[in-house]
């Protein structure tokens, strides 16, 4: 290497993945270098206007070595980069990027058109308001990100493909129209639109997940019709659909579950006995989370299927089935409601427990035995414990006078670690 002057790198986007999608610089660069690395892919793409060496990796070590020893052998050494799609959503540029400049490289990023602008331009649509998902190489929530924006493009590969994403809108009956593109910039490319709006557009939905058609580099746009906005909390009680015989978790007692609970983003929430789906549907906006509701009652896990596609909270998961053999189904949770247990609340916190010893645990009492046995629990598992009583009265037009009717007190029993966990 020079000990002069630092060696010069170039990383070059090449967009939605075609030689047409560089900019003018960027093909100039690639023309120029005395060496290319990329994926086979994306070499092939370039093949026309490369002069130098190339080199098949997409990974950043192998790449930061052979740029070493491309620098080291060549006196004008020009190593490039290319990275498909954007250079600054979710690509390897960014790793590249941070060993190169470790060995005190000089660093010049390029970028290309990258795939949201180009499917965008394709489907003749404005993207300012489009929320950008990558399930390529990392990880991706569909149903988060589903929750809380109305239109998400998703850069796909990895674990989720398109066919992932078009089949959760399909099960979940979201209300909205998806537009799926395939080898964009390529004379293979392919863009479909589904819709859920009707039976034919299903019917097309279920025939081309059926299909055997080979799943390809895509880019998903879900554009839903019915959306919710989840910029605030403490739904009004008489907003949730109701029937007979099915409890209801009252609105400011529901927002003291959400407090003392706490829930984070990216976290995995239980609501065990979620009833109607009051508490499990303003845990799933509280913060993009992951919410399991279990119920054993088949006309409140009915309700609860209505209330969560009235609210599209599309992160919530519903569960039916007996809690304490339920939970054992489950991912480790990072925060539990316990709003029933079915007389078997010790086996569910021993469940959870295991899964996570770490986990809080919130406990909804309205008799002094559940109060009784979870101070109990407490003991026996070295939890801490911390009781809050809720007793609300609300105002009541009786004549000309309003009076204040006492709803029933309750107990919100918080358990977390104890010192010695």
């Amino acid at each position: 290497m020079n000990s002069n002057a630092a060696p010069h790198a170039y990383l070059v986007g090449i967009g939605a993945g075609q030689v047409t999608s560089l900019t003018a610089e960027a093909k100039k660069i690639i023309e120029s270098a005395t060496l290319v690395c990329g994926a086979k892919r994306i070499l092939e793409s370039v093949k026309n206007i490369v002069h130098g060496n190339t080199f098949d990796s997409y990974d950043s070590e192998e790449i930061l070595k052979k740029f070493e020893e491309e620098e080291s052998s060549k006196k004008n050494a020009l190593p490039v980069a290319i990275f498909s799609g954007d250079t600054g959503f979710f690509s390897g540029c960014s790793k590249l990027t941070r060993l190169l400049e470790e060995k005190k490289w000089a660093v010049h990023v390029i970028p290309g058109i990258s795939s949201v602008q180009y499917f965008a331009s394709r489907l003749k649509k404005n993207w300012q308001d489009w929320k950008l998902a990558s399930a390529h190489g990392t990880d991706c929530n569909i149903g988060v990100e589903l929750t809380f924006s109305k239109s998400v493009f998703f850069l796909t590969g990895g674990k989720i493909s398109a066919k992932t994403i078009v089949r959760f809108v399909n099960q979940n009956e979201i209300p909205a129209k998806i537009f799926v593109g395939s080898d964009l910039g390529y004379q293979t490319e392919k863009i479909t639109e589904f819709s859920t709006l009707d039976e034919s557009g299903k019917n097309q939905i279920c025939d081309w997940l059926d299909s055997s058609e080979e799943e390809k580099l895509s880019v998903v746009l879900v554009e839903q019709t019915d959306f919710a906005e989840k910029s605030c909390l403490n739904i009004k009680d008489e907003d949730f659909l109701r029937v007979e015989k099915v409890p209801m978790t009252k609105r400011l007692v529901r927002s003291a579950i959400i407090a003392l609970l706490g829930a984070k983003n990216d976290e995995t929430i239980w609501d065990v006995g979620c009833g109607s789906g009051a508490v499990s549907i303003e845990l799933s906006r509280s913060a993009k989370c992951t919410v399991y509701g279990v119920e054993h009652n088949k006309a409140a896990y009915e309700l609860e299927k209505q209330n969560r596609r009235k609210f599209a909270v599309w992160n919530l998961n519903l569960v039916f089935g007996e809690a304490s053999e339920s939970v054992k189904n489950l991912p480790a949770p990072d925060a539990v409601f316990i709003g029933g247990s079915e007389g078997k609340l010790d086996k569910i916190i021993d469940e959870v427990i295991l899964k996570n010893p770490r986990a809080r645990i919130l406990i909804s009492s309205v008799t002094l035995e559940t109060l009784s046995l979870s101070q109990e629990i407490a003991t026996k598992k070295n939890l801490q414990i911390e009781v809050s009583q809720l007793a609300v009265a609300k105002s009541a037009l009786l004549g000309t006078h309003h009076l204040l009717r006492a709803e029933n007190p309750i107990c919100l029993i918080l358990l977390t670690p104890g010192k010695n966990i």
